[in-house]
C-alpha cells in the first residue's frame, strides 16, 4: 500500500510557479562570512597564545630559577662574598681580580 504523491508534488508545483520566494538582501551571505571570520580572529589571539604559553611555562622558570639561586647560594661561596653576591654567581672582586685583566680578557 504506496501513499499517492500527487497531492505533495501538486503542491510544490504550485509553490514554484507562484514565483520566487523573498530572501536575504543582497551582500549578506558576505557579511556573515566576514564577522564569522573576524570572531574566529580575535578568539585566537596573539596575547591569548602567550598568556597560555607563559602559564604552562611560567613554574618551571620560576622553580629552576630557585635551584640556581640556592646551589649558587650554598656552593660557590667564598669568603670575600655576600650571600646576594654568591646566589647571582658574581666572581669576588679582589685586588688579584682587578689588576689580572689579561686573564680575564683570554680565559675561556
Amino acid at each position: 500500500m504506496t501513499q499517492n504523491p500527487e497531492p505533495e508534488l501538486n503542491l510544490l508545483l504550485r509553490e514554484l510557479r507562484e514565483g520566487p520566494r523573498p530572501s536575504f538582501s543582497p551582500g549578506f551571505a558576505a557579511r556573515v562570512v566576514e564577522r564569522m571570520r573576524t570572531e574566529r580572529m580575535e578568539s585566537v589571539s596573539v596575547a591569548k597564545v602567550f598568556l597560555s604559553l607563559f602559564k604552562r611555562a611560567s613554574p618551571f622558570a620560576l622553580s629552576l630559577a630557585v635551584v640556581l639561586l640556592v646551589t649558587n647560594a650554598t656552593l660557590l661561596r667564598s669568603p670575600q662574598q655576600n650571600t646576594l653576591e654568591a646566589a647571582l654567581g658574581l666572581t669576588p672582586i679582589t685586588l688579584e681580580a682587578i689588576y689580572d685583566v689579561e686573564g680575564a680578557l683570554y680565559e675561556g
